[in-house]
């Protein structure tokens, strides 16, 4: 999505949010589009209880909110709000879908990008689904590596955001606690490596631990 941020830069916004900022509000109509450059963003709902629930992470290149953008929903499905510090290219709806039904080029891209984050939500709804705490936070970190993942050395692929242990609890529902404890298990076994809010993955030994070799074929490059 690198091409998209180049050719958006000249006509969009380049705008800083700080964490805890709000961006939209859901089933707010926004007022433009968001295509970050820099930074972390969650989209979450809140239960009747008063619960935030996180539906999704986003980074660079993604556009926000999606549906909303390109046209397939009338607002924004869920809240969205500012995890860490970023920057992001404001540009209005109109302009963002003429840049990109202008390039064949960026609508490949758009293609590849909107099925990749369709994928990648479905290793997030399965991990979802385990009985297991274990199960739920490698099918998470097989989300992240699906999405931000960055080919490293060998097999490893670095996560390209910031992640504190708080945030990986609060994607799989978990206590924080819980979460630190089966972290370490996976750090034993050799499956991540991290220090600071910056994780690695090692795909195969990931896979190995999930019991599934039909992930191993997937295409985890990046279009830029």
């Amino acid at each position: 999505m690198n091409r998209l941020i180049a050719q958006l830069r000249p006509i969009g916004t380049l705008r800083t949010f700080r964490a805890k900022e709000s961006l939209f509000f859901q089933n707010e109509v926004p007022q433009f589009a968001c295509v970050i450059v820099s930074g972390m963003v969650r989209a979450y709902s809140i239960t009747p209880d008063g619960e935030e629930r996180i539906a999704a992470l986003y980074g660079r290149g993604d556009i926000l909110p999606l549906a909303w953008a390109l046209g397939g929903a009338d607002s924004a499905v869920f809240y969205y709000d500012i995890v860490s510090d970023a920057r992001i290219i404001t540009v209005p709806r109109q302009a963002l879908f003429e840049v990109i039904t202008a390039s064949p080029n960026l609508t490949e891209v758009l293609l590849t990008y909107a099925g990749k984050n369709y994928a990648s939500l479905l290793f997030r709804i399965t991990g979802l689904t385990q009985s297991r705490a274990i199960d739920k936070i490698c099918y998470t970190f097989y989300y992240l590596l699906f999405r931000f993942g960055e080919k490293d050395n060998g097999d490893w692929y670095r996560i390209d955001v910031r992640l504190s242990q708080t945030n990986l609890a609060d994607l799989i529902g978990q206590t924080r606690e819980s979460t630190a404890k089966n972290i370490k298990v996976l750090r034993d076994a050799g499956v991540i490596r991290y220090k600071g809010l910056r994780y690695a993955v090692n795909k195969s030994r990931l896979e190995h631990f999930l019991g599934e070799d039909s992930f191993s074929e997937l295409d985890l490059t990046h279009e830029e």
